[in-house]
């Protein structure tokens, strides 16, 4: 509502006052400051540490199994339910659509958003382990999704990859995310435990938050589970 409101609010000014062509150097700085990229490097790490601070670790272990079955197999079954949803629903349209292409739809769509989640199960009445198991999910889907969502276009783009190079993929972005941010949160953990100033705690988690996210992504793993290790 607040993007609606505020481009209506350009359009308006512009056509007041034309000579300030005022749409277009909004277009200028936005696409200067990279908005998509600002918001996925820049915001995202923070909102899924935080969001991982509400979750209760005690809950969420004891239902291990379930979260990662959820976050794994679960992932993989709604994105063919989607991919296989969007390609009948073209057929009945009457739009020719490759299966391949409906797949990739359906693995950007499979993933729940961790923040999202968090919001809902903060104002329902659930048990803390279902809610636990709720948000773990969210939190730890992203690596599934992002190799499902890789191989869905390189097969849309007329590419064939091999069972090992799906496997090693899904080895990095899980395994080495869980590494990082463990690592990175066993450090920060260690450091804070030795002081007791609460706006260098606060400076230090943002570091250990970006820091996890930025150093997971530059070696090629998952910085939303670095980063969700890192808080846990």
């Amino acid at each position: 509502m607040v993007a609606l409101i505020a481009s209506l609010a350009v359009i308006a000014v512009g056509a007041v006052f034309p000579a300030l062509n005022l749409g277009l150097a909004l277009r200028d700085i936005l696409g200067a400051r990279e908005l998509p990229d600002t918001l996925l490097n820049g915001v995202l790490c923070f909102l899924l540490f935080a969001g991982t601070l509400q979750v209760d670790v005690s809950a969420l272990w004891s239902r291990k199994i379930t979260v990662f079955l959820l976050a794994t197999a679960g992932v993989v079954i709604a994105t063919a339910l989607f991919g296989l949803g969007i390609y009948f629903a073209f057929g009945l349209t009457g739009v020719k659509m490759p299966l391949s292409w409906c797949l990739v739809l359906g693995a950007i769509l499979a993933p729940t958003d961790p923040v999202a989640v968090g919001t809902i199960l903060s104002r329902v009445g659930l048990s803390k382990k279902l809610q636990a198991v709720m948000a773990g999910e969210s939190l730890f889907n992203d690596g599934v999704a992002v190799v499902l969502f890789q191989t869905a276009l390189s097969y849309a783009v007329g590419a064939h990859p091999t069972f090992g190079s799906i496997s090693f993929d899904l080895l990095r972005e899980i395994g080495g995310g869980v590494i990082i941010g463990a690592g990175t949160g066993w450090i920060g953990y260690l450091a804070m435990k030795r002081i007791d100033d609460y706006p260098l705690e606060f400076t230090m988690s943002l570091a250990v938050a970006s820091g996890s996210y930025t150093l997971a992504n530059g070696l090629g793993a998952s910085g939303p589970i670095a980063v969700v290790l890192a808080g846990f």
